[in-house]
């Protein structure tokens, strides 16, 4: 489950980070990142989905009150500018089993005007 995100353009967008905060289902004993996979995606299209790891341009802190806070930086997010990215989350266990993506969408105009980010 993930919600809200928001999107930071940097100046003129051109160091945008968006921001998505998220949980795993209630219930479970999962934790970050041995739980959870990262993509990304040019124009928010699934067949340009990119995974990503852990490191300068992805970061996750958290739990605080169950909430993790993840963090996709301009590294990851090359074609943002004046455009759109799609970012998402995906639990995954031991057995090999993963869950449906949840999806974040961020978009901006050109020199970071009118930033936005929905969870869908």
């Amino acid at each position: 489950m993930i919600g809200p995100c928001t999107l930071s353009p940097g100046v003129a967008g051109t160091s945008p980070v968006i921001t998505v905060n998220w949980r795993f289902p209630a219930g479970t004993a999962y934790a970050a990142p041995a739980n959870v996979n990262y993509y990304v995606a040019n124009g928010g299209l699934l067949p340009n989905l990119t995974g990503v790891v852990l490191g300068t341009n992805l970061s996750t802190t958290g739990p605080v009150g169950g909430v993790y806070t993840t963090q996709f930086k301009s590294g990851v997010l090359g074609g943002l500018l004046g455009g759109s990215y799609g970012v998402y989350l995906q639990t995954k266990d031991g057995s090999g089993w993963v869950s449906s993506l949840a999806t974040a969408n961020a978009s901006m105009g050109l020199a970071g005007a009118n930033p936005a980010c929905t969870v869908q």
